[in-house]
């Protein structure tokens, strides 16, 4: 049985680290989305080596091996909203359906839990023909499920 990939948090002053972090988010969001709006090189790097006031943010990574299958951007306010957080979630193609997300996902869940956060927003991204079994007869998930 092959080892559980790894979750860590990626430092933002280790350029290769976060590198690969963009390197994995950017591959794993423009197959399935052609017109993504996706934020560049520079804009992540300043980002997160320069901090603001306002936004705590935290990258994570899944770790294969040594290689990042999956990535996760977890950020909240730090002035209002203090209940709130924001979470994205990406995952290779050739690695979705292996648990990789949920993996990211428990993991910063279980950050929100200790930062008291109670409400988390995300983004879904479904690809049409792709909603599988939880889809309704037009093809759309339900968000109740």
């Amino acid at each position: 049985m092959a080892p559980t990939p790894q979750v860590l948090q990626v430092d933002p002053a280790d350029d290769r680290r976060l590198r690969e972090f963009w390197e994995t988010e950017q591959a794993a969001v423009r197959p399935d989305r052609e017109h993504a709006l996706l934020r560049s090189w520079d804009r992540l790097r300043s980002m997160m080596q320069h901090p603001n006031e306002w936004t705590a943010r935290t990258l994570l990574v899944a770790r294969d091996d040594d290689v990042v299958v999956a990535v996760a951007d977890l950020a909240w306010a730090l002035r209002d909203n203090l209940h709130l957080a924001d979470l994205d979630i990406s995952v290779l193609p050739g690695r979705r359906r292996e648990g990789l997300g949920r993996l990211l996902y428990d993991e910063a869940m279980r950050r929100c839990v200790a930062a008291g956060r109670t409400s988390v927003c995300g983004e879904v991204y479904v690809p049409a023909g792709s909603a599988g079994p939880d889809a309704d007869a037009d093809g759309e998930r339900r968000a109740d499920r």
